[in-house]
Parts: C-alpha cells; sequence; structure tokens
C-alpha cells in the first residue's frame, strides 16, 4: 500500500484515536488487546505512522465504544479543525513574508510580537493586523 499524501486526514485520525482512548482511560495496550491488534501498531496509528485498512477501523470504533459512523464522523470533524488550522498557518506565513518583503523594500525594522506585527518609523508606532 502507498503512503497517503493526505497527511491532515491521517493526523485527524491519529489524534482522535489518542483523544478517545485517554478520555475512555485505556492505555494502548488494553486497546489493542480489545481490537485484536499488537500495541505498537496502535501507537503508530497514534502517531500517524500507519494507515490502517478498513476493518482495523471497524475494530477501532467498536474498541473505542463509536460505531464505524459515529467514529468517522468524530474524524471528520478534526480533519476539519486541521485543515483550517493549516489554512490559517499558511495565511499567517504569507502575511509574514509579505512584510518581511515589504520591510526589506522600505528598510522598517519589524518586530513580532504573538502575531502582530509592529512597525517602527520615525519614532511613530503604527500596529498592522
Amino acid at each position: 500500500m502507498r503512503p497517503s499524501k493526505n497527511h491532515l486526514i491521517i493526523k485527524a485520525l491519529a489524534i482522535e484515536i489518542k483523544h478517545r482512548r485517554t478520555e475512555l482511560g485505556f492505555p494502548q495496550e488494553d486497546l489493542a488487546g480489545w481490537c485484536e491488534l499488537d500495541r505498537p501498531y496502535i501507537l503508530l496509528i497514534e502517531v500517524g505512522r500507519k494507515q490502517p485498512t478498513l476493518i482495523v477501523l471497524l475494530r477501532l470504533a467498536e474498541g473505542l465504544q463509536y460505531s464505524l459512523t459515529d467514529f468517522m464522523e468524530r474524524m471528520q470533524i478534526r480533519y476539519q479543525r486541521e485543515q483550517a488550522a493549516t489554512r490559517e498557518l499558511s495565511a499567517q506565513h504569507h502575511t509574514q513574508k509579505h512584510l518581511e518583503k515589504r520591510q526589506n523594500s522600505s528598510g522598517l525594522a519589524l518586530k513580532h510580537v504573538d502575531f502582530n506585527v509592529i512597525f517602527y518609523e520615525a519614532g511613530a508606532l503604527q500596529a498592522v493586523n
């Protein structure tokens, strides 16, 4: 099986499995036992290094006390959150690069404070969002 090109969905799956397992108070070993899987395989899924088959997803859903439908729905919600976070980081990165380019062309000094950029120009402060 080829590796997934959609790392966000693998990450969403990993986060959802770990979140639910810890929410239920299950160690990886117990979840692995209930799902008839090896504990190292559970670990690799939780860190996004393995892509489970449909049968394994069904076992995991049952072990996590979800129906397969509920499990996939929760994973989709996490996936959408990951997509939104990635878009936000990309937009922030783009804005930062734009401001750095602007700073290089205008000679302004930049100082980054919690994703806000403050321009210092001739003693006057101008906050930019």
